[in-house]
């Protein structure tokens, strides 16, 4: 199954402009890959429901947040009908802090995915996530993860997909958390000080475990827009090529590769169309 995430930017702001130009420009794009699960974030929420209509003529479906954090766009998870099935009405949203995370889970039956034993079909999350933005935003981020991870593993499917725009690099406390590296505090109901972590796998990771990459590519790129987008907040556009903030992560797969990754990650750059390279992975089906 190949996975496809994309920051699109949320711009320009003309409806019109994005009917017209920005979306199919996108569509083809991302279809050019073959995904069967597409994962957006910076998607227009006054767009959110023609973009279904859209998605609907080819065969698609998807699920949507509401804007949250005063802004006007969402996270989107796009799926090809022919190969999963939507496993209830709508999409999780999850709180942290009395706000809403600027996320959104879907909760999918894969159609060819099925117990070998009973051949009951098998549950699969799939989460676009957009992360608290801000370099002081460390322990926003650190809580918004700790949160989702709980409210996915309560829906006990047999595998997660966790994509998106993280807001963080590699090295923050947050993402080592996701993939098992940092154990993080908590204060648990008794009012104990306690420990906690867990075992997401990120695709970029697994690839250069398994020899397919040098290294892990950076997903910001100090190219075209992205420049534009960096400069009026005080980044400095020559550490753009290290900071690498978009992550493909999952969990439950265990047939002998680690986190169900094959391997390949293709991250491609468009610098007309955001500020951010898509990111396309296959998962072990």
């Amino acid at each position: 199954m190949r996975i496809l995430q994309w920051n699109v930017l949320n711009r320009p702001f003309d409806a019109s402009k994005w009917n017209s130009e920005k979306w199919p420009a996108l569509q083809s794009t991302i279809l050019s890959h073959e995904p069967q699960i597409v994962t957006l974030q910076e998607v227009p929420f006054f767009l959110a429901k023609d973009l279904d209509s859209k998605l609907g003529e080819i065969g698609w479906d998807s699920v949507c947040c509401s804007p949250v954090q005063d802004r006007e766009d969402v996270c989107v998870v796009a799926w090809d009908t022919s190969r999963l099935i939507q496993a209830d009405e709508d999409g999780l949203h999850v709180t942290y802090e009395d706000k809403d995370i600027d996320a959104v889970t879907a909760l999918l039956n894969p159609i060819d995915w099925t117990d070998p034993e009973t051949g009951d079909l098998k549950l699969l999350t799939v989460t676009s996530y957009h992360g608290y933005w801000g370099a002081l935003r460390q322990s926003a981020r650190m809580g918004e993860l700790v949160k989702m991870n709980r409210e996915i593993n309560e829906l006990e499917a047999d595998a997660s997909l966790m994509c998106g725009d993280f807001n963080a690099p590699r090295d923050e406390d947050s993402i080592r958390w996701l993939m098992g590296e940092y154990m993080g505090l908590r204060q648990n109901e008794a009012g104990r000080i306690v420990t906690e972590t867990t075992f997401w796998n990120e695709a970029q990771e697994v690839a250069v475990a398994l020899g397919k990459k040098d290294k892990p590519e950076p997903t910001s790129l100090a190219t075209g827009v992205a420049v534009e987008t960096a400069a009026p907040h005080g980044i400095n556009i020559e550490h753009m090529p290290a900071r690498r903030i978009d992550f493909l992560a999952s969990k439950g797969w265990s047939y002998g590769k680690r986190g169900g990754w094959t391997g390949d990650v293709l991250v491609e750059a468009h610098d007309d169309l955001s500020d951010h390279a898509l990111l396309v992975a296959d998962v072990i089906d």
